[in-house]
């Protein structure tokens, strides 16, 4: 009871942690600076840590990409992969898991060569910079259409200042006839994507519950594979 009592006294903006709340024209202002800081400074160092729930099955992935450092590494479950410069050569491993059978291969390509090793690496850097870039633009009809469609409530918004806007929706209602309900959170600090959730769960037979995770670090510290347990196939 007494900590109920403190918790009360306390002034409201430290209950809510400094958060400003905005109308939807003022974040719209804020939205439009984001996404024009973003189309001029392309992020080009980062670390995204994904995790996803289908019905209570869990996968998790990483997406590490640093141009300067000419690194580049991602992970799943049963699949990890990583392309670097190390030692003046160009390196590309990958390392996979299925049905107990583990798979571990690696090129090899010197600085003359380094256009094959930018061509074979350019297809999954493009799929990791574009998962990044549909929540580093911020687009709020395609926000709701991958993620609420059907739900009928409206995005509600703050900030914690320059850069800063925080995205929500809550919503508990009926969704094509079913019970359901829905939170989503964005999170933007210093221009740039902080981190992503979205729970919803249908109740029904069958009931359905899905869950997003996604959470964005701007610092990447190169880790490399043992290449001697690995097969050169250059």
């Amino acid at each position: 009871m007494k900590k109920s009592k403190i918790l009360m006294l306390l002034p409201a903006f430290l209950l809510v942690g400094c958060a400003k709340e905005l109308s939807p024209e003022e974040a719209g202002k804020v939205i439009d600076q984001i996404n024009a800081k973003r189309a001029e400074e392309p992020i080009l160092e980062f670390k995204l840590t994904s995790s996803s729930n289908e019905n209570g099955k869990i996968q998790t992935s990483v997406a590490e990409f640093s141009e300067s450092k000419t690194y580049f590494h991602v992970q799943s479950s049963n699949f990890e992969r990583w392309a670097y410069l190390k030692d003046s050569k160009y390196y590309v491993a990958s390392k996979s898991s299925y049905e107990g059978t583990e798979s571990k291969n690696y090129w090899e390509f010197a600085e003359s060569a380094k256009t094959d090793f930018d061509n074979m690496i350019q297809s999954t850097k493009e799929q990791i910079t574009s998962q990044l870039n549909s929540f580093a633009i911020i687009n709020l009809k395609a926000m709701k259409d991958e993620f609420a469609e059907g739900v009928d409530a409206d995005f509600k918004f703050s900030s914690k200042g320059d850069g800063s806007l925080i995205i929500t929706l809550d919503y508990e209602g009926k969704v094509d006839g079913a019970d359901a309900t829905l939170s989503l959170k964005g999170v933007y600090e210093d221009y740039k994507p902080s981190e992503f959730t979205m729970n919803g769960q249908t109740k029904g037979e069958p009931s359905y519950s899905e869950g997003l995770s996604l959470k964005v670090e701007y610092s990447v510290n190169p880790s490399y594979p043992d290449l001697t347990s690995y097969t050169k196939l250059n």
